[in-house]
């Protein structure tokens, strides 16, 4: 499986509990597809960048999670369908390769003069 991040924006008119109402409807769709929600964290309202929808305010959600990758397609279908959510984006998170040190390689001409 994959990992993803996805932050979305929700209206800055939405109550504490309506936002808990979509992070919880999007844990749900996650599970319910075969997904892992890894973690969730609420940055709470800030200032935008520039304005959405005619907003200069906006509720910020962060959430990784890993599954298949219908499943990032499906998650953005639903805050497209929700009005509440202002703006969203997903990436794909990834995996970290270990390094390796490799011994330093002689080039052929050093080698031929030392012999």
């Amino acid at each position: 499986m994959r990992r993803y991040e996805t932050i979305f924006i929700a209206s800055p008119e939405l109550s504490d509990d309506d936002v808990k109402v979509i992070i919880e409807k999007t844990k749900v769709l996650i599970e319910k597809m075969g997904g892992q929600v890894e973690k969730t964290d609420d940055w709470g309202t800030r200032k935008l960048a520039y304005e959405v929808k005619k907003k200069s305010r906006g509720h910020y959600i962060y959430m990784k999670f890993s599954g298949k990758s219908d499943l990032v397609a499906e998650v953005e279908r639903m805050f497209r369908i929700n009005e509440g959510v202002i703006k969203y984006q997903s990436v794909q998170i990834e995996e970290e390769k270990p390094v390796v040190k490799e011994a330093p390689v002689e080039a052929p001409a050093e080698v031929a003069a030392e012999a």
